[in-house]
């Protein structure tokens, strides 16, 4: 939770969505009856990078396509934390000694590379299957502060816009990574 916005959540095997009076709503994490379901019935829990007005809780996912369901997740995000998720591939466990390697290498890449930019909000996270690294959602205020209430400019556009831009900087590094590090190719 942050200043009244929540993060959605999901389980193993289950959706981002649950059944609720005939609607079809997002888990949110900072509900206790969600968050004690999803943690007493499910190993994992996930979470969404975006950060959420509380509102998008009360959507009907019945009434939307699933082409409009990304579009409504922008238009109701109010923050959001820039992630890579390192890993070999789908499915995969880390725990052979070179991919561990060259994932963990990969991670120290991507996070030095950002600590450049933004030294005090890199974070780094193990999962089953890889690294996730993190750039806490707080670095991106100015953007939303900006553009978030701004007439004049369609706020799903600019949130695709920085969406768009985190995939592009992905790209690059991941590029630069392998040009240093031949190895893992």
């Amino acid at each position: 939770m942050d200043s009244g916005s929540f993060r959605a959540g999901n389980c193993d095997f289950c959706s981002w969505y649950k059944r609720q009076n005939g609607k079809k709503v997002k888990w949110c994490l900072a509900n206790d009856a969600d968050y004690i379901k999803m943690t007493l019935h499910f190993r994992t829990v996930y979470w969404t990078l975006n950060i959420f007005d509380p509102e998008i809780f009360g959507v009907d996912y019945n009434t939307v396509t699933k082409e409009d369901s990304p579009a409504i997740s922008r238009k109701y995000a109010v923050g959001y934390t820039f992630g890579v998720d390192i890993d070999k591939e789908h499915g995969t466990d880390i725990h052979a000694p070179e991919v561990k390697t060259a994932v963990e290498d990969m991670a120290q890449y991507f996070s030095d590379r950002l600590r450049d930019y933004v030294s005090n909000s890199v974070y780094c996270l193990y999962s089953g299957g890889g690294i996730y690294v993190m750039v806490h959602h707080k670095v991106f205020d100015q953007f939303y502060d900006r553009f978030k209430n701004d007439p004049k400019e369609p706020w799903d556009k600019m949130a695709k816009v920085l969406g768009d831009a985190f995939d592009c900087l992905v790209g690059h590094m991941e590029n630069e990574f392998f040009k240093l590090h031949t190895q893992y190719m």
